[in-house]
């Protein structure tokens, strides 16, 4: 697949942002494999500024990147990698004006403590999920980043020093937000107070030192108790483990709303207590067994910057008796003990019927009796297809949706298609 997309990075002349998710190799090697999207897209597409990576399956392997390569790119500002680490001195090399950095360092980065770190001159946000750090390594690493104004630390095994406030308080001059979780052992006595200066207290409350004691997951801020959570985006809601409504009335600021259970009573819970204007992105992530109200309907309809909605086939049915022209990305899942098998050919009429401005479809090929239908009746302004195969994965005779039978069964012409062994991709 990587090597059909390479072929067409350099048409992108002006993208500024590419998110890449799961990436794996099953047959062969996901380091390497990750390594060479790494570098084709990081200097063949001149004009990103932004680069998410997320690979899976990649154990403590690293990034390569050829120490023979002098070349650099000017335009990248952040870059997040996750789920493998990367080398600190090989990133500040061949990416200076990176902005925001995100990642996970290698256990020996800091093993040559005389190996001077060039970092971006204009490195303000840093974050770093590491397995071990101690407090010389710290110092050793935000030395050369005088920018640097927002610094986030994951690590999994710290020593005494890293446990102890006082000793950060010389890093903290530039320092306006600083997030730190660290794990430790039963055998070690620590003492937030020490995080309490009056330093601490100005850093505001997103300085904060969450911490792993024994079995027991303990989370407690030094700054002041927070009235809002304006960086949490996702609000998850389960009934059964219902969320106290001291923390949900903070939720302010959260554009995704996902709900795991009794739609009908924690859609109108959740509304008593905070604003949903800002919520674009619906997600209903268990299967309802009761009917849906009017007033579920009624509120999800009333949300003014609602775009994106992942619903179940007998949640989304409910929806059809209204019109969705704000809708533009529709998820339809699919659930074996759903009792609404698949769309019907009236379900189809209804569906296109109520969702008439849909950019992007995502739906289980079990879903759908007509799939002819579905595709000669749709919406115009549809332009990205996704077809989920999930239920045939152990299937040894599943026939997947072909290019061949969509322009044999479906007035679909000009179209781009691609497959891999779950999905079918189609961009109109």
């Amino acid at each position: 697949m990587w090597n059909l997309i390479r072929t067409r990075l350099s048409l992108f002349i002006s993208l500024k942002s590419i998110t890449m998710n799961s990436i794996c190799d099953l047959k062969k090697s996901t380091p390497i494999l990750v390594s060479l999207i790494f570098h084709d897209i990081l200097f063949t597409v001149k004009s990103l500024k932004h680069l998410y990576l997320h690979a899976l399956c990649c154990g403590n392997e690293i990034i390569t990147i050829s120490s023979s390569s002098l070349i650099q790119t000017l335009t990248i500002e952040s870059l997040t990698v996750k789920g493998i680490a990367i080398n600190l001195l090989e990133i500040f090399s061949i990416a200076p004006m990176l902005r925001q950095l995100d990642t996970e360092l290698i256990k020996t980065q800091f093993n040559d403590m005389n190996m001077i770190f060039q970092s971006s001159i204009y490195l303000q946000k840093l974050s770093i999920t590491s397995g071990s750090m101690t407090m010389f390594k710290i110092k050793h690493l935000l030395s050369s980043m005088i920018c640097l104004t927002h610094l986030s630390l994951d690590v999994y095994v710290v020593d005494n020093n890293m446990i102890n406030g006082n000793a950060w308080i010389p890093l903290m001059t530039r320092i306006v937000i600083f997030q730190f979780i660290f794990k430790i052992s039963n055998d070690i006595n620590i003492d937030l107070d020490s995080f309490r200066t009056q330093l601490c207290l100005k850093k505001k409350s997103d300085y904060q030192c969450p911490y792993v004691y024994g079995k027991k997951t303990l989370i407690e801020s030094t700054g002041l108790e927070p009235t809002t959570y304006p960086y949490a985006k996702n609000l998850f809601f389960n009934t059964e483990l219902s969320m106290p409504e001291i923390y949900l009335r903070r939720m302010t600021y959260a554009d995704t709303l996902i709900i795991e259970n009794n739609f009908n009573n924690s859609l109108e819970y959740i509304t008593s207590f905070i604003d949903l204007s800002r919520i674009t992105n619906f997600i209903q992530r268990g299967l309802e067994t009761k009917v849906l109200n009017n007033k579920f309907v009624e509120i999800l309809y009333n949300l003014p910057h609602l775009r994106s909605l992942g619903l179940y086939f007998s949640t989304l049915i409910s929806l059809f008796d209204r019109h969705w022209p704000r809708i533009i990305n529709l998820n339809m899942n699919f659930d074996p003990d759903d009792q609404i098998e698949s769309l019907s050919s009236k379900q189809i009429d209804a569906l296109w019927f109520s969702f008439t401005q849909l950019e992007q479809l995502s739906f289980d090929c079990r879903s759908v009796r007509n799939l002819s239908k579905l595709f000669n009746t749709m919406t115009m302004t549809l332009s990205n297809i996704c077809i989920c195969h999930y239920g045939y994965r152990n299937n040894l005779n599943r026939q997947m949706v072909t290019r061949q039978w969509l322009e044999q069964n479906t007035e679909l012409r000009h179209f781009e298609y691609f497959q891999n062994d779950e999905k079918v991709y189609i961009w109109l």
